[in-house]
This record gives structure tokens, C-alpha cells and sequence, in this order.
């Protein structure tokens, strides 16, 4: 599983990073995914010259994927609008295309809300995925 930099929307792309990093290390917390280190994961896409910058569609999940041999990449953004954050993402069948889980989160005003929304989801989807 590769997680890809969420696309930010009215926030800051440092702020958005950091929510994957967060994505990402509930994902190996959760033990159901072999989880690509987001630093190898950079060096691959710079070495092949490919910017993940705003990927967000399941054709550009695809590529990255493909690149970096992994079965699946979560996409998504972090947002804020109306004084409150957003977080959504997308899980890419990297091998058909087709987006196998998605969630999100809403009306999030506090780290702490933004933080245990992010544990939410990866528990979500890691036991949405051990039923497959």
C-alpha cells in the first residue's frame, strides 16, 4: 500500500502532508498493510521524474501505483471550509483501476478531532479490507 501527499484544498500542502504521514502510520499500526515508507516513495517518483503533486484521480493512482509496484495507493485531500477540516480518501486498485474503499471525514475543528478522525478511518479501512 502506498499513500500518496493528500491534495490540499484552502490549506497549507505542509498541513496535508502531515495528515497522510498521519494516514500512514495508523496504516502500519493497523497491521493489515505492508505500507511503502513515504521516503522511499519519493525517491522512486523522483528518480522516474513523476510529481504526485494533486493526484486524485484513479488514472494517476494508477501510474503512481504501477511505479511504485504496489497494489494499492490511497488518494484523497484535507481541506478546510467554513472554519471546519475535511479529510477523504480514496483507495485505488492499482492493478484494475477501480476504487475499492473511500471515507471522510467532516466538521473537524480541533488536532484532537482531526487526529482520532484519522485513527477512525484507518481502523475503517484495514477491517474493510480484511473482509475481502
Amino acid at each position: 500500500l502506498a499513500i500518496a501527499d493528500l491534495d490540499p484544498q484552502n490549506v497549507s500542502a505542509g498541513d496535508a502532508a502531515v495528515i497522510a504521514d498521519m494516514l500512514r502510520t495508523e496504516l502500519v499500526k493497523q497491521g493489515t498493510f505492508s505500507v511503502i515508507e513515504k521516503s522511499n516513495m519519493e525517491k522512486v517518483l523522483t528518480e522516474q521524474s513523476f510529481q504526485q503533486t494533486g493526484c486524485t484521480s484513479s488514472e494517476c493512482a494508477v501510474k503512481i501505483g504501477k511505479i511504485l509496484n504496489a497494489r494499492y495507493l490511497i488518494v484523497g485531500s484535507f481541506g478546510k471550509l467554513m472554519g471546519q477540516y475535511i479529510i477523504s480518501f480514496r483507495m485505488v486498485d492499482v492493478e484494475t483501476a477501480s476504487v475499492v474503499y473511500s471515507d471522510s471525514a467532516k466538521n473537524l475543528s480541533t488536532q484532537d478531532q482531526v487526529s482520532n478522525a484519522i485513527s477512525q478511518m484507518a481502523s475503517r479501512l484495514a477491517k474493510a479490507m480484511r473482509k475481502r
